[in-house]
């Protein structure tokens, strides 16, 4: 046990200290490594990238989330003390540092939010991508109506990406198949584009190509993008200088 512990810690990794992974250069390459890995799987009507000076509706469970973002594999990437919702890692630092999709489109223009579906991914146990319920979808679609462009976020989170549980089904969890569906019937002629947050696979029969009933103009596959993944896709989607980096 003890030549174990010797060899473990003589390698360099673990000479690794908080203030090496938090720096600015692993932020860059946090953000450079969600840009090449994001998939832009879909791109009619010119949707993408987003119009300057447009008004534009933010939707969907995800829209808000931070750590959801990260996975679950992760540990000090903020200054400050354990999380408060986060009672169960010991150390893990705050997620100050972690913003948003909403935050960063906030950040970049006019923007109307409504999640649809009420969520609170970063809480651990919160089931809030599985939700059924139907009850917010009345604002999700007044704001789409009053938006000029439309930014879906859904996908999974730790409640459904976790070990020790298996899914029950491929497709989206939850009211957000229906959210979709019902936010696309009441605005037939605005673009809109979904974008994917995902650790394992999701079936995307309902709103990609070849379905005829496609409800989504651009379908971009994120899946958990990471602690910079929120700044990454805010940039992509505006096709800001840099950005423009997308798989296919």
């Amino acid at each position: 046990k003890c030549a174990l512990v010797w060899q473990l810690e003589s390698q360099e990794w673990a000479k690794i200290t908080p203030e090496d992974v938090g720096n600015e250069a692993s932020h860059q390459l946090a953000k450079e490594s969600a840009l090449q890995g994001m998939v832009l799987m879909r791109n009619e009507n010119a949707a993408l990238p987003l119009r300057q000076g447009k008004v534009t509706a933010v939707l969907g469970p995800l829209a808000n989330a931070t750590l959801a973002l990260a996975s679950r594999y992760y540990d000090a990437v903020c200054p400050g003390p354990m999380h408060p919702k986060l009672p169960w890692a010991k150390g893990q630092r705050a997620s100050g540092c972690i913003s948003s999709p909403l935050q960063q489109l906030r950040a970049r223009g006019r923007v109307i939010h409504a999640a649809g579906i009420e969520c609170d991914s970063d809480r651990p146990g919160n089931h809030c991508v599985g939700d059924t319920s139907t009850a917010l979808f009345g604002e999700a679609i007044a704001a789409a109506k009053q938006a000029d462009q439309v930014v879906f976020f859904v996908g999974t989170d730790h409640s459904i990406e976790t070990e020790g549980t298996d899914r029950q089904t491929l497709g989206l969890p939850g009211a957000q198949p229906a959210l979709l569906a019902a936010v696309r019937a009441a605005i037939p002629n605005k673009p809109i584009v979904i974008v994917l947050l995902n650790g394992g696979a999701i079936a995307m029969d309902c709103f990609a190509p070849p379905a005829k009933n496609a409800v989504s103009d651009a379908l971009v596959e994120s899946f958990f993008p990471g602690i910079e993944g929120a700044e990454a896709l805010a940039c992509a989607l505006y096709g800001e200088p840099g950005c423009n980096r997308w798989g296919r």
